[in-house]
């Protein structure tokens, strides 16, 4: 067909093609993979800090861009996401077809990073303590896709290291399980901070 499109193409989806392949490329293929396998890592060990359990009961089918998070029986996973969008605005998935009502998703997918939006997700704030005396500046970020020229926000499910988890601990709170804030923070920071590299562009 060569260049001819049998209908209107759709301009802003090309856009936004083109900046996510920049930004693929500009990072690298095997540093994204790379990425991804840290942020699902640290998901599952906030969730193991949380006493809580990973849907997936096998570590080969783990997946690095989604954690489904099983509740205990006595609460109601679409709960915890109608109060997260409501009450924190973190947006997480719900459980479908036979585990509605017992998991929850926390989404680790996308053009994010280990520290973003750390650690209070709703709140907003950009400057957060880190190990010992050093203080790291970190900018509110969001996803965002290209659209007509023009950049604008995207989001998914996804919330990010260990903002997520921040929030995601006090919305277990508000529900009524007895998490220890701060917990699943500290278990993604403590993995994340001895294996996030150099980025090395930066180098």
């Amino acid at each position: 067909m060569g260049t001819y499109w049998p209908y209107t193409p759709s301009i802003q989806l090309l856009y936004g093609l083109r900046a996510a392949l920049d930004l693929l490329f500009e990072e690298g293929l095997d540093n994204v993979i790379a990425r991804h396998t840290r942020l699902g890592k640290a998901t599952r060990l906030a969730v193991e800090a949380w006493g809580l359990k990973n849907c997936t009961q096998k570590e080969e089918w783990v997946s690095n861009t989604v954690t489904a998070v099983v509740v205990p029986p006595y609460i109601d996973s679409s709960e915890i996401v109608r109060r997260g969008w409501k009450r924190y605005n973190l947006s997480l998935g719900l459980g479908l077809n036979k585990v509605a009502g017992r998991v929850f998703i926390i989404g680790h997918l996308g053009n994010v990073n280990e520290v973003w939006d750390i650690p209070f997700i709703s709140i907003g704030f950009s400057i957060i303590f880190t190990s010992i005396t050093h203080l790291l500046i970190v900018k509110w970020s969001l996803l965002h896709t290209l659209f007509d020229q023009e950049m604008f926000c995207f989001a998914l499910f996804c919330t990010m290291q260990p903002g997520c988890p921040a929030g995601v601990e006090m919305i277990l709170k508000d529900v009524g399980y007895p998490v220890k804030l701060g917990s699943g923070v500290a278990a993604a920071c403590a993995y994340l901070q001895n294996n996030v590299p150099m980025i090395p562009s930066r180098v």
